[in-house]
């Protein structure tokens, strides 16, 4: 008892110092899990690097600015076959303001595709939320498993060690062979094994936690599944999947911004039609002294009738991007429906097996008893005694194992079909949103 006693008191001491929160609730978790990921702020840069790569294409509608000057001295030879041989002070000062008015609507397109791009990654950058969070849920919940194996390992290391102490008196009182008292203490050392496995597995969890999550609380609170609301049915969950999942909606912005590179390539052969506005003030130039002064309005086409095939090439790439990102939806579609059934057989078989284990336990403990009254009488021998404790121990952990992963499988159910998040009602960092 005195080595039960301390192996608690060490565990709960190092689980204290490595904590720095009082209690989480999954909930709060998940939601600190999702805003300080660095996988996430990593996403989220790459979402807002795309907001910047659509105003860069946005730029194209307004016209642009040239002003180019030069000061300095300049040495005329031949002025129209003379021989003037004048060195003048020259300056030149100049403007062109050109607007593009027609460019095979290449602007529209890239304004089109990029917005998909970044309607695309954001939507990525949710569904790497959702997986974040399932993480966390995962994490969560194996850390409060692993502490309620830990309680019954205990227990069952304690049930051991009565059992050797009552043994011991009747060995010692020479009631019994030392035998007996061997073969105690071999199952006292297994049930010993049993709860340091338990303790080894909960501070690699707390290891985990502290990655995924980023603080081990000194408590978890344990969620209640009858807070979970769920799809009725397998064909339900599906369908909120295939119209809402992230994951497939970044797959059809995908196929819109293809699209949009098709359509901005095949405007590749479209003549540029620009409006261009010019005006130059130059002094002594050009070998003649004095200030000249000028300025235009022109309408310019311009046309390029050879690029060596590479723009009937950038068409017949972008064709196979957009087949490529079809084929992307398709498989997107596939795997979220995938995962859905899934986790709904899952939850399902997961929870049937609840139902047995949990009648395996009240069977065991109550078989336990009546071998502990008859062994206590001289009915039972002790060997029976000790197998059926193992057995207790064997199905309360059953049953602990079970009753998680029923518990993760209903929360899978939510992840799959692009709803965990909300469902939790853990909402996205306000910088997430689109920018209007």
């Amino acid at each position: 008892m005195r080595l039960n006693a301390i192996s608690i008191a060490v565990f709960s001491a190092s689980f204290w110092l490595a904590s720095t929160a009082a209690s989480d609730t999954l909930e709060q978790a998940v939601e600190r899990a999702v805003y300080t990921s660095p996988a996430l702020l990593q996403a989220h840069s790459r979402v807002r690097s795309f907001e910047e790569n659509v105003n860069v294409a946005r730029a194209d509608y307004y016209p642009t600015v040239f002003i180019n000057g030069g000061i300095g001295e300049e040495q005329t030879d031949y002025l129209s076959g003379n021989n003037v041989d004048r060195r003048l002070e020259t300056s030149e000062l100049g403007v062109v303001v050109r607007q593009s008015l027609f460019s095979g609507l290449r602007t529209v397109n890239d304004v089109s595709r990029l917005s998909a791009e970044e309607r695309a990654e954001r939507y990525q950058l949710f569904a790497e939320a959702e997986s974040t969070g399932m993480e966390s849920i995962e994490v969560y919940l194996e850390l409060l498993l692993a502490e309620k194996i830990l309680e019954v390992a205990l227990q069952n290391q304690a049930e051991h060690e009565e059992v050797r102490d009552a043994v011991q008196n009747k060995v010692s009182n020479q009631l019994a062979p030392t035998s007996d008292l061997a073969q105690v203490e071999g199952r006292l050392a297994s049930a010993r094994s049993s709860a340091i496995a338990a303790q080894n597995r909960i501070f690699e969890l707390k290891a985990r936690y502290l990655a995924t999550i980023g603080e081990v609380p000194a408590e978890l609170i344990d969620p209640s599944s009858a807070q979970l609301t769920l799809p009725v049915d397998l064909p339900s969950a599906i369908d909120v999947a295939a119209n809402g999942h992230p994951q497939i909606l970044s797959s059809k912005e995908s196929i819109e911004a293809a699209q949009g590179e098709y359509r901005a390539a095949k405007g590749l052969h479209s003549p540029e039609v620009y409006l261009e506005l010019s005006a130059n003030r130059n002094d002594n130039n050009g070998g003649i002294e004095g200030l000249d002064e000028n300025a235009a309005v022109m309408l310019r086409v311009e046309y390029q009738l050879f690029a060596g095939g590479g723009h009937s090439a950038q068409i017949r790439s972008s064709s196979h991007n957009v087949n490529a990102a079809l084929n992307a939806r398709r498989d997107a579609e596939i795997q979220v429906r995938q995962g859905v059934e899934i986790s709904w057989y899952s939850s399902e078989y997961t929870s049937q097996q609840l139902d047995f284990l949990r009648e395996n336990v009240r069977q065991s403990e109550e078989a336990e008893r009546g071998y502990q009254s008859q062994y206590d009488v001289g009915r039972r021998d002790l060997l029976s005694l000790l197998i059926v404790k193992s057995e207790t121990f064997a199905a309360r952990r059953s049953y602990l194992e079970v009753y998680y992963q029923n518990l993760i499988a209903q929360y899978r159910v939510l992840y799959s079909m692009g709803t965990l998040l909300d469902s939790l009602t853990v909402e996205y960092p306000e910088e997430w949103e689109a920018e209007e």
